[in-house]
């Protein structure tokens, strides 16, 4: 992973790690690659296509480093042909110290 520089409100973390979200209504379930992350949310690449509209919120699961997380996020655009930005509007405690920590690991890397 490297870091990218980024106009938004916290660093950005070019990163490949496995998602999984769950949108409750409608009932949806998709797998992908998370192409970036934020401490305020991400971008992931799924492996078919995901019908849902901006403003769905998912929950999404997936590992900081050897952590798993946990997070609510709200759908903000759909990037076809399979991606989708999300913000997240809800993560667990201790989400942004683990973020900070990752970041700084992969700059020393």
């Amino acid at each position: 992973m490297t870091l990218a520089k980024e106009r938004r409100r916290s660093v950005r973390v070019v990163c490949t790690e496995s998602v999984e979200g769950v949108a409750l209504n409608p009932g949806i379930l998709f797998r992908g690659k998370m192409r970036d992350l934020s401490e305020t949310g991400c971008y992931v690449v799924t492996r078919a296509v995901v019908r849902l509209e901006p403003g769905h919120v998912i929950e999404l699961r997936f590992k900081i480093g050897k952590v798993e997380q946990r997070t609510l996020a709200r759908v903000v655009q759909i990037m076809p042909p399979m991606g989708i930005r999300m913000e997240f509007v809800e993560t667990g405690q201790g989400f942004s110290k683990l973020f900070r920590g990752f970041c700084h690991t992969q700059s020393l890397s």
